[in-house]
């Protein structure tokens, strides 16, 4: 089987986010490999040479809102999965196609989720609308996000 080649793109521990990769390879069979950037700048040079599975932005505010925007300029196709501290930057990812909007705290289960979205094959060659969970008061939310709308 092919392996997932992500580009994870963080200023915090990324311990639940390797947790979550290694639940996804129990889970699927599927080898991850993760490369690790804390500057943006180095994230986005790195995209314009290599073609990863997934990118993980995992930066919150405006600061992870601009990544996130560089990074679908770069790779229109790249599955893209945001984590924020802010659910207000919603919409924002539903724009930019993103597979998955998570708000922190996320937990291993959140990345082993959205690594598995990012490993579906997408029948249309694109992103899909993406789904944001509200993980708040230990307890998450699915809120399916359509037309920029919860439903």
């Amino acid at each position: 089987m092919e392996r997932l080649y992500i580009a994870v793109c963080t200023d915090r521990c990324g311990d639940i986010i390797q947790q979550g990769a290694m639940m996804f390879e129990a889970q699927t069979g599927r080898h991850t490999e993760l490369e690790w950037y804390a500057r943006c700048e180095d994230l986005l040079y790195r995209l314009r040479e290599t073609r990863y599975s997934a990118v993980i932005v995992d930066i919150g505010g405006a600061q992870g809102m601009e990544i996130a925007i560089g990074a679908r300029g770069i790779d229109e196709a790249v599955p893209l999965v945001w984590i924020s501290d802010d659910e207000g930057f919603a919409l924002q990812s539903y724009r930019l196609r993103a597979k998955l909007f998570l708000v922190r705290p996320v937990d291993a289960q959140q990345i082993t989720e959205a690594l598995l979205r990012c490993a579906e094959p997408d029948p249309y060659g694109q992103a899909a609308g993406p789904q944001m969970f509200l993980a708040q008061s230990g307890f998450a939310v699915n809120k399916i996000l359509k037309d920029g709308q919860g439903v």
